[in-house]
């Protein structure tokens, strides 16, 4: 073998082996983010189940820690979130969140407690982590599918679809509806009434 073949032939060997390193961390990141989604899921699953029902502070305040409640208000809002002062946004997403609290939570506590739930599928989507799970009981199985934000492999729900049903879609056009008629204001006083009925 002379020295070009040699060369070559090493040169060969250093890339092959940069590229399968290369591949392998890729491949390990992304897994450590699916397993991140998988267990945010799991997390709020488990927190629900247990729950009481009761307005429990510590509670609401774990599953803030596993939602992402303004990555959730900025997509609700849609075109109408760049137009609000900082104040504003902060405003809304603290009022996104009651409103979530008191409308949802207890839906949630109702749907996990009465079933057992299953990750199926992970997958990456637009820069979010989809989890697909099934939700079982005695009568029937349910499809749930989780939209998460994955910032730096910290993965927190942004919304929830049950049977079809997606939480942050119907939402949406619900704020960008009111906004459009009532502004900002009008918008958040039927916020409100919706979280006090």
């Amino acid at each position: 073998m002379n020295k070009i073949t040699r060369f070559l032939s090493s040169g060969m060997t250093f890339l092959t082996t940069s590229l399968l390193v290369l591949l392998l961390s890729i491949s390990s990141a992304q897994a450590a983010n699916e397993s991140a989604g998988d267990q945010a899921v799991e997390h709020i699953a488990n927190l629900f189940t247990r729950w009481s029902g009761e307005d429990d502070p510590a509670v609401f305040k774990d599953a803030a820690s596993v939602i992402d409640y303004h990555e959730m208000s900025q997509r609700a809002l849609g075109p109408y979130w760049s137009t609000l002062k900082p104040a504003e946004q902060a405003e809304f997403k603290t009022q996104f969140q009651h409103l979530v609290e008191e409308r949802y939570y207890k839906r949630w506590h109702r749907l996990f407690q009465k079933g057992k739930l299953s990750i199926l599928q992970t997958e990456k989507s637009q820069g979010d982590l989809i989890v697909k799970s099934s939700l079982s009981n005695a009568r029937k199985e349910e499809m749930l599918v989780w939209r998460l934000s994955n910032k730096n492999g910290n993965c927190r729900v942004v919304s929830l679809d049950v049977g079809g049903e997606d939480l942050l879609n119907r939402i949406s056009g619900r704020f960008q509806k009111r906004f459009a008629k009532g502004g900002f204001k009008g918008m958040l006083a039927w916020m409100k009434n919706e979280a006090d009925d």
